[in-house]
């Protein structure tokens, strides 16, 4: 390994294995910097091996923080590939796009046939963020598979895929048995906690849009019995519970905003707006 500071691109004679182990040496003793600009310099050889390349992008993908900054230099560097190597650093791209946040150029790297359960999650997340409701449901039929012939599957990263894949066809009860089953030591890797809370925080608001249906059918069809003996006060207490719950979901929506709600399985107001014209 180079000295500190000092870290230079291998020379063409550097076996991948080298190039390998002297990033992830970098990465393990917290030389970020040095691991960082190794990883660009690698991404320059006219002879750029899978391995090497798989490597890099981790490397990014862990201490990067502005990953835009580093896109021209990924893309360049696939396409100087070879076929069969760009098909060897298939799930390094679905990573690196995902994180990106492009999940366009993300579903251009996914498949039926993960190689890991971080395959299946990552392509599974793009199914569902793009809408892709036909995919996302043949890759939960794949999981329930591997579920059904394991109990418990030996990629964790199976499970949370298929939870927030409950949650987007409504299932929030199901979705919270699988992030149940989640292992204590992995939790903070899927973010089981904030997940579980969140599900029931969607599962709340499902019950409070409910209601708030319920109280403006209320509103349409007010006792008039109750109107003739006590005056406007029928419409006084619809009123107050309309209040009551407006108050409740937006105290909700601080954990849940409405732009998420469609990976719930919920109806935001836009939509319930639609529905009614």
């Amino acid at each position: 390994m180079n000295p500190p500071g000092r870290a230079q691109a291998p020379d063409k004679q550097s076996s991948p294995h080298s190039v390998v182990r002297e990033l992830s040496g970098y990465a393990e003793m917290g030389m970020c910097k040095e691991a960082l600009a190794l990883a660009r310099r690698v991404l320059k050889r006219s002879r750029l091996e899978p391995e090497v390349f798989n490597e890099a992008i981790h490397t990014f993908l862990v201490h990067q923080t502005k990953l835009k900054s580093v896109l021209p230099l990924v893309t360049d560097a696939y396409f100087r590939l070879k076929k069969k190597d760009q098909r060897k650093v298939r799930h390094s791209m679905l990573d690196f796009y995902f994180s990106l946040g492009d999940h366009g150029k993300a579903l251009l790297f996914t498949t039926f046939r993960p190689k890991n359960g971080m395959d299946y999650l990552l392509s599974f997340r793009v199914f569902l963020a793009l809408d892709l409701k036909k995919e996302a449901k043949r890759m939960a039929h794949l999981g329930r598979r591997m579920l059904s012939q394991h109990g418990r599957p030996k990629e964790i990263a199976i499970l949370p895929a298929l939870a927030k894949y409950c949650e987007f066809i409504g299932e929030l009860d199901i979705a919270l048995s699988m992030w149940r089953l989640i292992p204590t030591q992995e939790s903070t890797i899927y973010d089981k906690q904030g997940s579980m809370v969140r599900n029931r925080v969607a599962e709340t608001l499902k019950i409070l849009n409910e209601s708030l249906e319920e109280i403006e059918d209320l509103a349409q069809n007010s006792d008039r019995e109750l109107d003739v003996s006590h005056p406007g006060l029928d419409k006084k207490l619809i009123e107050d519970s309309r209040k009551e719950l407006l108050t409740f979901r937006k105290v909700l929506e601080r954990i849940l905003p409405q732009k998420q709600w469609k990976a719930f399985g919920l109806v935001d107001e836009e939509e319930i707006h639609e529905q009614k014209i």
